[in-house]
């Protein structure tokens, strides 16, 4: 348990005293959120698309 806690207070002083380290923190989640809303409107655009091709200009017989 000692040895973990060791390295936790290792990952500390290299990371958590950075001062730059709660900037990259926030950018990242940005990043990540921004490219995940991007691809559920681009699915979701894709689906609507599909959507109105299929039910409006579908050929009836």
């Amino acid at each position: 348990m000692e040895a973990i806690n060791n390295f936790l207070l290792l990952l500390d002083s290299y990371l958590g005293s950075a001062g730059w380290f709660p900037y990259v923190l926030l950018g990242v989640g940005v990043f990540f959120t921004s490219v995940i809303f991007f691809h559920v409107l681009l699915t979701d655009i894709r689906q609507l698309v599909h959507y109105v091709n299929l039910h409006l200009f579908a050929i009836k017989s």
